[in-house]
């Protein structure tokens, strides 16, 4: 807290001040490993946050029809009978609208 009152009010001009009198910042959170993590089934898509993607996430044993939308509703992209989990890049706001094989819609907005 001094560190960061530090630097809004004076630029971090006691910055080597703080650090000799209390040492330097510390991570307190433990460090956490995602390779050991099990992946959940879904009961229908959703997404996720995987290093720097997104990472549509979708039910085992189904299809789907998935299309991509910008926000001014031009057609992105399109993939017919898709059975995989797939991979859109952050950065570009879109929505994607994904149909099942008994006709359910599913709409998931990347802004």
């Amino acid at each position: 807290e001094i560190l960061a009152a530090d630097s809004l009010i004076t630029g971090g001009a006691y910055q080597n001040a703080i650090y000799q009198s209390f040492g330097p910042p510390k991570n307190i959170l433990p460090q956490q490993s995602v390779s050991g993590q099990k992946l959940v089934a879904v009961s229908k898509p959703e997404c996720r946050v995987v290093e720097q993607e997104y990472r549509i996430v979708l039910p085992p044993n189904s299809t789907f029809d998935v299309y991509a939308y910008n926000l001014s509703g031009q057609l992105l992209w399109t993939k017919k009978t898709c059975d995989e989990d797939f991979v859109v890049p952050i950065g570009l706001p879109m929505v994607i609208k994904m149909q099942d094989a008994k006709g359910q819609l599913f709409t998931i907005r990347l802004l």
